[in-house]
This record gives structure tokens, sequence and C-alpha cells, in this order.
């Protein structure tokens, strides 16, 4: 489907679903532990078995951006006998893509009870020079690897992408979750 495009049938419309699936396309899955909604993928013989999803980012900062931080949750319903990889990649052209192994997945063969398994991801790609009112892209790929039988489901949620120009500084603060009841003391 073309950038902008719009399709509400068949396999790019697949609609909303709490449960497991087995129809190949693109879904909303709403199923725990995913907060809303997402976007669902079904493989199947003729969808994401090869397949590509690409997300287009327009930069419209005013200046050149020269960095990008990227972080989204896939989840992952390994509920089927077969293995897929759901591989990240990106682009300043939508011709040449530069994958980024470190975000790679792919489901085993052996199949779980867990229901939608959260893997988040995030990388920081450096080295770009993206113009004002340029696009960056970025792509998720699938394929089969291994198994047989039907596949197993994936959930793109909380896609950030986050710009640079040249000179900014990025300050990132994490830490573990910590909490105190009001009034009664203090937490670090």
């Amino acid at each position: 489907m073309a950038f902008g495009g719009t399709n509400t049938t068949g396999d790019y419309a697949r609609g909303a679903s709490a449960v497991a699936v087995t129809t190949g396309g693109f879904y909303n899955f709403t199923a725990s532990p995913i907060s809303a909604s997402s976007l669902g993928i079904q493989p199947g013989g003729s969808d994401w078995a090869p397949g590509t999803v690409t997300l287009r980012i327009q930069n419209t900062t005013g200046g050149t951006l020269t960095s990008f931080d990227v972080a989204y949750k896939l989840y992952v319903r390994n509920d089927q006998a077969r293995s897929n990889s759901f591989n990240f990649s990106y682009s300043s052209d939508n011709t040449t893509y530069t994958p980024v192994g470190a975000l790679d997945y792919t489901s085993t063969a052996a199949l779980d009870a867990l229901g939608f398994v959260l893997n988040n991801r995030s990388t920081t790609i450096t080295g770009l020079s993206i113009a004002n009112n340029a696009y960056f892209y970025i792509r998720w790929s699938g394929a089969d690897v291994g198994g047989s039988g039907s596949r197993d489901e994936f959930a793109l949620d909380d896609i950030s992408v986050t710009g640079y120009a040249a000179g900014t500084t990025s300050v990132q603060l994490t830490s573990a979750s910590s909490g105190v009841s009001e009034g009664v003391g203090t937490t670090s």
C-alpha cells in the first residue's frame, strides 16, 4: 500500500481481536498485556512471510537531523510450532535499508501458552543527514525461519521516534521503580 493510502477490507483490515487468530493479515490486537491497541500482524502463507511494514517520518523541525532515538514495544504470542523473524532496519531514501541486528527478534518453533510477551526494543541511529521536510524510514521485516504449520502473532505498540540536530545533547535517566506513601518518608 502506498504511503498515506487507506484500505479498510481484507488482509489490511482484519479488525480488533483479544484472542488468538490464524487468518493472515493486520489486526488491532488488544489482549493483555497490550495496554489498549496495537498494530497486530498475523503472518500467513501470503502475508508477512516474507513481508514488510515501513513507517515514514518527515522532518519538520526547520533544521537538519543527524540522529534518531527509536523505541517500541514488540509483543509476541508464540502459540504455534513455527519460528518467524521480526527484524528492524532504517533508511534515509526508502531504497537502501541498514539492518540493526540488536533489534531483531525470532520466535521459537517450540510453542508456549504464555500469551503475548513484551519485548522492549530501542536504539540510537547516528551519522544521518535528514534535511528539513525530507523523510526518514524505519522498517520491520518478517519471514519464516523454521518449523511448520500456522505462525506466531506479532504486535507493535508505543513506537517513539525522536530526532536530533547536530550539536544536540541528549540526557536520558533511567532507574528502577521506587515508591513511598505520601507523608510517610522519602525515596531515592
